[in-house]
């Protein structure tokens, strides 16, 4: 398989990233030798402990949330973790996160989110990805992704937060990339795709590359083309590697410039097709 030249640093390197970020890279860029030889060893009693949620992005706004919320952060993680699990091994964990987290809880979490459109918007992509999840993984035949998706064009906010809510109801509609998007359900996501490359566009010199990246992820599962954007990030992507052998961002605090620290940007840099178009 041809690679470019920041997934050859990142498969020579490997080895050297955090287990959680193995996993991530291993899962997202779909490394088969990594995925047959790798698996990762997280417990769903350790995921469901999480409460520090401070290196997330914009920590202070979404505080309020996160404490109205206060299971949705290790939520997240571990329903993120057992869905990978079961996509990719055929391990299913299900019945265990019961034993330890009541679907009752979690049904009653979904639903006083579905009806809490502030904590959808500055929750983001945690508050989306669990109530997708949860009807993948448990399903009740309520929760619709299409009708959030058609509520959310009308959200105002934080725009980065804005915009990351919508890649990721993109993203779960793939179940986190297992799938293909219906063709009739294209015309809709690709409203939301518009809404977030309108928002970072607006806001283009100040928003993180990551985001930029993760919109022309988007863009390709649903296989439609937004050539200004992706002129203009694919110029910054150009700039950056000129002197580093993977992407780094100085609008990101340093820890998210090391080689483990930056693989969620570089492993959408890869999954976009830029990382062989600059290669």
């Amino acid at each position: 398989m041809t690679v470019g030249k920041v997934q050859k640093y990142y498969n020579d390197h490997f080895e050297q990233l955090t287990l959680e970020k193995k996993f991530h890279y291993a899962t997202r860029t779909k490394n088969q030798a990594y995925l047959n030889c790798y698996k990762p060893v997280n417990t769903i009693q350790s995921l469901l402990a999480k409460k520090d949620f401070s290196k997330v992005l914009f920590p202070e706004l979404r505080a309020p949330f996160f404490a109205k919320y206060p299971d949705l952060f290790a939520l997240e993680a571990t329903l993120v973790y057992i869905n990978h699990l079961l996509n990719i091994y055929g391990d299913d964990h299900r019945q265990e996160f019961t034993k330890l987290f009541s679907l009752q809880k979690l049904y009653q979490i979904v639903d006083n989110l579905e009806n809490d459109d502030e904590a959808i918007i500055a929750l983001s992509t945690y508050a989306i990805n669990v109530i997708s999840l949860t009807e993948t993984l448990f399903p009740r035949r309520k929760t619709q992704l299409k009708d959030i998706a058609k509520k959310s064009l009308e959200y105002t906010g934080e725009p980065v937060l804005l915009a990351y809510l919508y890649t990721h109801i993109i993203i779960c509609a793939t179940d986190f990339y297992y799938h293909k998007i219906p063709e009739e359900d294209k015309e809709l996501y690709r409203k939301v795709l518009q809404k977030a490359a309108s928002l970072i566009s607006a806001n283009f010199s100040e928003s993180s590359l990551d985001i930029k990246l993760e919109i022309l992820v988007c863009a390709k599962l649903l296989q439609c083309e937004i050539p200004d954007f992706k002129a203009k990030t694919k110029a910054e992507c150009q700039k950056i590697l000129v002197k580093n052998p993977y992407l780094v961002d100085s609008r990101r605090p340093a820890r998210a410039n090391t080689l483990d620290g930056a693989e969620h940007r570089n492993a959408l840099f890869i999954m976009s097709g830029l990382d062989l178009e600059l290669s």
